[in-house]
């Protein structure tokens, strides 16, 4: 399953290591996003970009926890 696949869609059956490993590169795009933002763009919290990155994070973190649970 290829990380895209695996991160958005809520089809399948994944074990513990993808599961770990979806959540670490969770946590990485994240933050890299998180960090662009800060530093290299204007960052409001009246824009919406802030509340954008959480819900596409919730997202992910759902389309995973789907996954395993399955």
């Amino acid at each position: 399953m290829n990380a895209f696949k695996q991160l958005w869609s809520f089809n399948g059956r994944i074990g513990r290591g993808a599961y770990a490993g979806g959540l670490l590169l969770n946590l990485a795009w994240t933050s890299a996003a998180l960090v662009g933002l800060i530093y290299l763009g204007p960052f409001n919290l009246r824009d919406g970009s802030l509340t954008v990155l959480l819900a596409l994070w919730t997202w992910a973190y759902f389309a995973l926890t789907a996954k395993r649970l399955s």
